[in-house]
């Protein structure tokens, strides 16, 4: 979800990532969400 050019903390434990940054031009900001699986890191 974009929050544009300011980051923010999520109260809801959401990630604040960089959405996009062209050129000299401030970045753009987006929360989302990630699920994380300890058994991805292991390639069979």
């Amino acid at each position: 979800m974009n929050i544009g050019e300011k980051p923010i903390m999520s109260k809801n434990k959401l990630l604040t990532t960089v959405a996009w940054k062209l050129g000299k031009k401030k970045p753009v900001y987006a929360l989302e969400g990630s699920v994380f699986i300890a058994g991805a890191a292991v390639q069979w």
